[in-house]
């Protein structure tokens, strides 16, 4: 489905923004004239309208009865975007997190791993390229994602990292795509050429690079009659021809800023299996067309194609791929050799941890505790448990442990004692049962002579009640099996 859009700003032409009184009387005559439309505008007058409004005919007769008695064209965020929207075999992403940690010691990408939150898997870092965490690496591995590598990053913190990081070296590129078949190849020659990638297709260009012979839809020349032209965008969505897209499922291409993923379909739907993918990141389907429409120019098979980015020439000159890679390699052995102690996890961490992953998946997890059941419970838990279920009353921390809403965890401890008494006659009697497993595994607090407040976590072995896992605290329990979600 292809939507059509113009944006607008309205009523701050010549606004003085230090006079409070003037900029509400502006928002309030915004507001009055975008009404009638159901248009919500932001700042500064500044909002949009599909070209599918039911009023978009008398939308625009407003907006050029307003032009002309105010004797004003418009000149500030006017323009026109034309998008795809539906399902590809390829998207744009872009994920939206920073990655502050990152940068050079010498010719090695190195981090500061432990100041990353365990369910931050990919973000933005050094040179405003992503980065990623092992179990990012792993995913793409297990599932056998093509067109990626992973080079290692030191990391340089005074703490373990709770995961390995990794920057993602990208090894082929999506293509230089095709231009918009309103452009004039005369006029755009500012367009025309990137750095790095060298020509590339021209999707964004001002109105004045229009192709004069193209015939433009009657609504936006009228549009275009009321802005100047110099100030007016235009956007298209990226287009690309299909017999030139590569056949992995990650690509590299033109990113304005940040550099993200051109990534498969099936690439997509994994990354958002394993929650990778946030609902603020950038995600855009990319128009793959079958062959060229009128007008559009093709790029791609005739120029050769770019090189890959695995770092910046100024710290690793003419370095190749490969011996940068081994150069990698042999710090990881030298840094494996001497391992570093682990950050202790606060449990006002842990909960802060848990509320970002209730955002991120807010359907996996149940309502927080309310004061009656608190009230009618009998079992006497540990502070700590107590505040984790005022957040999540009951819920999965990750894919596999599911914790119990509080009106469960006598009943289910009952069974679980009843259980290990089976396997072990002297099986400990200071234990609660909190927390399940898909396999029939379980968690314990183990609770001691001072457990008012924390106490140790285990993990509980079906086969035979043996304690596979454990945890000092409730809070590095919690941290982990978070980290641990979807591996």
């Amino acid at each position: 489905m292809i939507k059509e859009e113009i944006y607008f700003s309205i009523g701050f032409e010549g606004v003085n923004f230090g006079d409070d009184e003037e900029v509400a009387r502006r928002n309030q005559f915004v507001n009055e004239f975008t009404a009638p439309f159901k248009i919500k505008c932001g700042f500064a007058g500044s909002g949009s309208i599909n070209f599918n409004h039911p009023k978009i005919d008398q939308f625009l007769d407003s907006l050029e009865d307003y032009a002309r008695k105010n004797n004003s064209v418009f000149d500030h965020n006017c323009g026109y975007y034309q998008k795809f929207y539906g399902e590809s075999d390829w998207y744009k992403y872009l994920p939206i997190n920073t990655i502050e940690t990152t940068e050079y010691q010498g010719s090695l990408m190195s981090i500061k791993g432990a100041y990353i939150p365990p369910n931050v898997n990919i973000g933005i870092g050094f040179a405003a390229r992503p980065f990623v965490s092992e179990k990012f690496k792993r995913v793409v591995e297990e599932h056998k994602l093509t067109g990626l590598e992973f080079l290692w990053c030191k990391d340089i913190g005074r703490y373990a990292p709770p995961q390995q990081w990794y920057m993602p070296v990208v090894l082929n590129f999506i293509g230089r795509g095709i231009d918009s078949p309103w452009v004039d190849g005369k006029l755009i020659e500012e367009y025309l050429n990137h750095r790095e990638l060298g020509r590339i297709a021209v999707s964004r260009f001002k109105a004045d690079c229009i192709d004069k012979n193209i015939e433009l839809p009657s609504r936006l020349k009228k549009y275009l009659g009321m802005c100047i032209s110099s100030e007016f965008l235009i956007d298209f969505n990226e287009g690309f021809l299909r017999d030139y897209l590569p056949k992995t499922d990650f690509a590299f291409g033109y990113f304005p800023g940040w550099q993200g993923f051109y990534i498969s379909k099936k690439a997509k739907e994994i990354l958002e299996d394993h929650h990778f993918i946030g609902k603020n990141d950038f995600l855009e389907p990319v128009f793959i067309h079958d062959e060229l429409s009128y007008n559009s120019i093709q790029l791609d098979g005739k120029e050769p194609k770019p090189n890959y980015y695995y770092g910046r020439k100024i710290e690793i000159g003419n370095m190749a791929f490969e011996e940068l890679k081994l150069l990698h390699q042999k710090a990881k052995e030298e840094y494996d050799e001497n391992p570093k102690p682990y950050k202790e996890v606060t449990f006002k961490e842990a909960l802060k941890i848990v509320n970002k992953e209730k955002r991120i998946r807010p359907n996996d997890f149940n309502k927080r505790l309310s004061s009656k059941e608190m009230k009618d419970s009998r079992i006497n838990l540990p502070s700590n448990w107590i505040e984790l279920l005022k957040k999540i009353n009951g819920g999965y921390l990750n894919v596999e442990c599911e914790i119990l809403p509080l009106k469960e965890i006598e009943t289910f401890s009952n069974e679980k004692q009843i259980v290990g008494l089976e396997f072990n006659e002297d099986y400990p009697q200071n234990r609660i049962s909190i927390a399940k497993r898909a396999d029939g595994d379980w968690y314990d607090l183990v609770l001691t002579k001072d457990s008012s407040t924390d106490c140790p976590v285990v993990q509980i072995s079906l086969e035979g009640g043996d304690i596979l896992r454990e945890w000092k605290s409730i809070a590095s329990f919690v941290y982990d099996m978070i980290l641990d979600n979807n591996d």
